[in-house]
């Protein structure tokens, strides 16, 4: 159930991210028009159901274009949020072991140096 609301989360926020796109809303108008106006003549002509006009006349092509800028835009949105985790990963990181720590540490004293040995 959980993998089901994460996914349609996920689905939401492509969506929008997709709608952002000026040649996605021109494709997805021309596939809403298509597909009405289509649906609208095979009944006309046809005689048959709207729901079997509407099944015939699916518009393929532009369907496969609409669906293939969505998978884009999920594409994106799944390696957005992988690299908004990975800075969030790389700054607690940094908090954790702060960038001056090995210069924060004292130095270790050089051994003493031996002393001559004075000869008789």
């Amino acid at each position: 159930m959980v993998s089901l609301l994460i996914g349609l989360a996920r689905f939401w926020l492509a969506i929008r991210m997709a709608w952002r796109d000026p040649s996605f809303r021109l494709l997805a108008a021309l596939t809403a028009s298509l597909l009405l106006v289509g649906t609208w003549v095979f009944h006309k002509v046809e005689g048959w159901t709207y729901l079997d006009s509407f099944y015939i006349f699916a518009g393929f092509g532009l369907l496969v274009a609409l669906l293939t800028l969505f998978a884009n835009a999920l594409i994106q949105s799944v390696r957005d949020s992988r690299e908004k985790l990975h800075l969030q990963l790389m700054r607690a990181h940094e908090k954790k072991v702060p960038s001056g720590a090995a210069a924060a540490q004292p130095d270790t004293a050089e051994p003493p140096v031996a002393q001559k040995e004075q000869l008789p």
